[in-house]
């Protein structure tokens, strides 16, 4: 059962293992921040550079929920999973996590080598593994179950090779090659985006059994929650979590002709 534990400028609530921290950085946009046995994490993100903290919500409470609301948005939390659902502000419901929760992490070790500058030959640059340690953190994996509406198409996650249009009834894997850009963000039709704040690997998974965002390396699970309405406004809000995009210089767009002439 999960209890509020905090409500200054965001609202935490908390149980025996688990900690979900809601904040907003506008009425639009909600942080949704996960964590398990350890504080949450107050490091730079290297994906959302926007820092603001919009505190002109409302909290209440019903007997089996939390209440959190803007004037553009509402958030239920149900007080035995703390599964969020997810409205707007006409009691639409725009997304929801299963009734079990939704959110889960699992802890693992990860290693990876450090070289001393020594153990670089002057000669031919090897690297003599005597002069190598070993370092290791603890981190989660962690896996983000939702639930979307029937008829709802799913647009996103950056450029990959298999040609997908509406990701619903999909599999895609989120990593850096050659020929795929990865971006761990989603957009739906009925006027909402996802942005997971993440840059391990990720698998967007959506069939009959269920759907689900897994991360394979995470300090915690953190996402954002983007309503706009529409699709110029969702893109407005990433746009506002992640910098201004400025347009390319025109000698890069060729030899392209509109009605007035050349760029």
């Amino acid at each position: 059962m999960y209890i509020l534990v905090s409500n200054e400028n965001y609202v935490i609530l908390g149980n025996a293992t688990f900690k979900l921290r809601i904040a907003f950085v506008t009425e639009s946009i909600a942080q949704i921040t996960f964590t398990k046995d350890k504080p949450f994490k107050f490091s730079h993100s290297l994906i959302v550079t926007n820092q603001r903290c919009f505190t002109d919500y409302n909290f209440s409470e019903t007997a089996l929920n939390f209440i959190i609301e803007t004037t553009a948005l509402k958030l239920v939390v149900s007080k035995e999973y703390g599964a969020i659902s997810y409205f707007d502000q006409n009691g639409k419901r725009l997304l929801q996590e299963p009734e079990r929760g939704g959110k889960w992490l699992t802890g693992k070790t990860v290693y990876n080598s450090v070289v001393k500058n020594s153990a670089r030959s002057a000669s031919n640059n090897n690297v003599d593994a005597k002069h190598c340690s070993m370092m290791s953190r603890d981190v989660f994996e962690a896996k983000l179950e939702l639930v979307f509406d029937e008829n709802e198409a799913i647009f996103g996650f950056g450029s990959h090779e298999e040609g997908y249009g509406n990701m619903r009834g999909k599999r895609c894997q989120l990593y850096q090659h050659s020929r795929k850009i990865a971006i761990p963000y989603f957009v739906s039709t009925l006027g909402y985006g996802v942005l997971l704040d993440c840059c391990s690997l990720i698998t967007f998974h959506d069939d009959a059994l269920g759907s689900y965002l897994w991360a394979d390396v995470v300090d915690e699970l953190d996402f954002y929650f983007i309503y706009g309405g529409k699709f110029d406004s969702v893109t407005r809000g990433y746009h506002e979590l992640t910098g201004r995009v400025p347009l390319f210089p025109k000698w890069a767009f060729g030899y392209t002709y509109t009605i007035e002439g050349t760029l």
